[in-house]
């Protein structure tokens, strides 16, 4: 999990002239990004999802809204098939 405080602690390394590419990706943007898709999600599967982009993402791809749609693709499916586990056992 990256968080500001850590990413912070990273950056004193550097001296503050040095020139980087930092892009920053955060909760509010995967919440937006469902809420587009008329998606619920909770808090603590956005940040998942956030802790999954920046662990896991391919560097030679990077994270983009298309990245972002992906995972909450999953999320998605994982929020169908927990309801049709719940109509099963209704059924049962």
């Amino acid at each position: 999990m990256t968080t500001i405080r850590l990413a912070l602690l990273h950056l004193r390394d550097y001296k503050p002239s040095d020139h980087i590419a930092l892009i920053i990706w955060t909760t509010d943007d995967v919440m937006e990004k469902a809420k587009e898709r008329h998606l619920e999600i909770t808090q603590e599967e956005a940040e998942g999802i956030v802790d999954d982009l920046q662990e896991n993402h391919d560097a030679s791809q990077g994270i983009s809204w298309n990245t972002i749609d992906d995972a909450l693709d999953e999320v998605e499916d994982k929020h169908e098939e927990e309801e049709r586990k719940k109509m099963e056992d209704r059924i049962s």
